[in-house]
Formats: structure tokens, C-alpha cells, sequence
């Protein structure tokens, strides 16, 4: 009876799932319908300005006559405007060259003038060139008072620089050229030479961040240093020394997604 009844109970539970007349009910085979989803991505988030970014994107569950777009928002009020209208589906597109600067897109879906659905926003940064008298004006401790242009003899090179420094500092102690809280930037070259001819002396630039080791180069009298470094955005100090405390003269630039080399103010 047992072995029955269980039958007979599995019975009442399959007939339940039909409605009058042995169709399959609607509330029973329904399936939740999948929301319409948009992705996107770009090849390179970091580009060098006036190129074309590529970007990636995906859709998916979208209804019929949705259609897609990419946006990139405009001006201080952060207005999104369609760039590309896109025809498939998912893809791969290139988008409108950009100047230096950090922009920030979207894929946008529309249906009958309505949002059907918006992809989280990814910024795209565009780097370019900052001269270095534009990072020693923005300087925490000089500002435009050192950063003057002038051009000086080292060797048998005219030498054209932004920044000078003549306070008497011997290595191993450094003079803080330029400070700087914060930075656009990824990478900066510096040009740096001494007017001192004893034989033996030497220039000295420094580049000092926040948790990575200090970079440091130096160049004989009557030469003319070059130091490189990459910049990871935050504290920047740039120092400078000579062995007997002789005038160093300083020139470079740096790479930035911001045309004074600082971050952009928060939204």
C-alpha cells in the first residue's frame, strides 16, 4: 500500500503541473526573461593623445529594435552624446581621435527614444607632452618665482633651461627644486647641467615618489645629464645638487593626461 500510495502521490504531483485538459499551464513553464545587459572595454586604456582609441563592447538579451551607441560625456556638466551608432550586436570599433585629457564612455541602448540599458562607464586617459616649466609652475615650494626661461653655456653647449638653483648645496645634500602633492602624469625626462669647471665636480638630479625608490643620475662638468624616470601619480619631488655647490640648470617634460600635469578635479 505504501509503494502505492507513493505512486499515487507522484501522480497528483505531475497532473498538478497541467491545467484542465492536459496542457501545460502557463505560471508553471514560465521563465523569467534574461534583463538586458551592455559591457564595455577598451584595447589600451592608456593612449597617446591625438591617436583613435579602439574600443570592445558587448550586448546581450536586448529587444527588438533597440538601438546601440557609444557615448562619451562632454564638458563640465558631463553631458553623454552619441558618437558611433553601432550596428552589431558586439564588436570592435574605433573611436574619434582625442587631445590629452581623461575621457569617460559608455555604451548606450534605446528603444522608441527610451534607455533600455547603460554599460558601467570606463575612462580612457590620453596622454601628451607637458613642458617642465609647467610642472614647476604648479610647484608647492617655488612656483613662478624660479621657474624662469634663460639660456647658459655648459661646455661647448648653449644650454636652454626653465629652472635654476645656485643655494649652495654639496652632495650628498639635495635642494628641493619642485614639489608636487600629485601628478597626471606616467613618466618624465630631465635635462640638468652645472656651469662648474673643476675637474672632477659633478651635477646631480633626483626624482623622489611615494613608495618606490628614489632615481638618480649624474653628469661631469661641461656635459649634460639626462634622467628618466616613471611616475606613478602621486607625491613628485625633484632634486638637484652639485659636488661644491655650484649652480644647476634644469629643463625636461613629462607625459600626462592633463595639459598642466595635475590630476583633474574630482567630480
Amino acid at each position: 500500500m505504501r509503494r502505492v500510495a507513493g505512486v499515487a502521490v507522484a501522480a497528483v504531483a505531475v497532473v498538478s503541473l497541467f491545467a484542465p485538459g492536459g496542457t501545460a499551464s502557463a505560471g508553471a513553464l514560465r521563465v523569467a526573461a534574461a534583463k538586458p545587459s551592455a559591457t564595455l572595454s577598451f584595447a589600451q586604456a592608456k593612449i597617446k593623445a591625438g591617436t583613435a582609441p579602439v574600443v570592445l563592447y558587448t550586448t546581450a538579451d536586448l529587444p527588438s529594435g533597440a538601438l546601440i551607441y557609444l557615448q562619451r560625456q562632454f564638458g563640465s556638466s558631463h553631458t553623454w552624446k552619441n558618437i558611433l551608432h553601432l550596428a552589431a550586436p558586439a564588436g570592435k570599433v574605433t573611436a574619434p581621435a582625442v587631445k590629452i585629457g581623461r575621457y569617460q564612455y559608455r555604451i548606450h541602448v534605446t528603444k522608441n527614444s527610451k534607455a533600455v540599458v547603460n554599460s558601467t562607464p570606463r575612462y580612457l586617459y590620453a596622454y601628451g607632452t607637458v613642458a617642465y616649466i609647467t610642472l614647476c609652475s604648479e610647484s608647492e615650494n617655488v612656483g613662478d618665482l624660479f621657474c624662469q626661461e634663460g639660456t647658459v653655456q655648459i661646455g661647448s653647449m648653449a644650454f636652454n633651461y626653465v629652472e635654476s638653483e645656485n643655494a649652495g648645496y654639496s652632495y650628498p645634500d639635495w635642494y628641493h627644486m619642485d614639489i608636487l602633492g600629485s601628478t597626471s602624469c606616467d613618466h618624465i625626462t630631465l635635462t640638468f647641467g652645472t656651469t662648474d669647471t673643476v675637474s672632477g665636480d659633478n651635477a646631480y638630479a633626483q626624482v623622489v615618489q611615494s613608495h618606490v625608490r628614489p632615481v638618480t643620475n649624474s653628469a661631469p662638468i661641461d656635459t649634460l645629464g639626462m634622467l628618466k624616470a616613471k611616475l606613478n601619480g602621486g607625491a613628485l619631488i625633484v632634486n638637484v645638487t652639485e659636488t661644491n655647490g655650484s649652480a644647476i640648470y634644469l629643463n625636461g617634460s613629462a607625459t600626462c593626461y592633463t595639459s598642466n600635469g595635475l590630476p583633474p578635479p574630482k567630480n
